[in-house]
């Protein structure tokens, strides 16, 4: 586990029973900020998640399923204006064991039957969510009827700098 983590949520192995284990959390106000920097975001107004975990009969695989939500302040990528958005989504993630990955496991082919990797026996579902709503946010905001409009003055740059227009000028020259 790592110390620096802004949302941990450990879970003992042992803690999850033959039924699984429901459980709900929620990010604190001192998470959120820490969050919104490491995401880049103005705000996060709420994180939270419904999540059922199980394990595999051998134990060494948990799966973790559920629904994550979450309200965020973004900045749109045209106007930079403050956008907010909402957040709810299904996630469905597996844990394994470290001791269950074969060495000579070809990495590709592997990891795609996994997600996250515990060793010992905890797991980290906190950062698991962290990572699940980051991979849900926007990458590009837009402001509702924002439109990316070129100024005129760079157009005439672009046509008059482009390689091709280069080109042209260099045919009409006389030697």
């Amino acid at each position: 586990m790592n110390d620096k983590t802004e949302f941990s949520r450990v879970v003992e192995l042992s803690a999850i029973g033959q039924n699984g284990k429901r459980c709900k959390i929620f990010a604190n106000s001192k998470e959120l900020v820490a969050l919104a920097k490491r995401f880049d975001l103005l705000c996060i107004e709420y994180l939270s998640a419904d999540l059922d975990l199980r394990r595999s009969k051998g134990g060494d695989e948990v799966v973790v399923n559920g629904r994550v939500f979450a309200r965020v302040t973004q900045q749109c990528a045209i106007t930079l204006a403050p956008i907010v958005n909402q957040i709810e989504e299904e996630i469905y993630e597996i844990f394994r064991s470290m001791m269950k990955i074969s060495p000579d496991a070809g990495m590709i082919d592997d990891e795609e039957n996994y997600d996250e990797v515990f060793d010992g026996s905890l797991i980290d579902i906190g950062e698991m969510l962290a990572q699940c709503f980051a991979l849900r946010l926007d990458p590009y905001p837009r402001k509702l009827g924002a439109k990316f409009e070129e100024l005129e003055e760079n157009k005439e740059k672009v046509e008059t700098s482009s390689p091709f227009a280069q080109l042209a000028a260099l045919k009409l020259r006389k030697f």
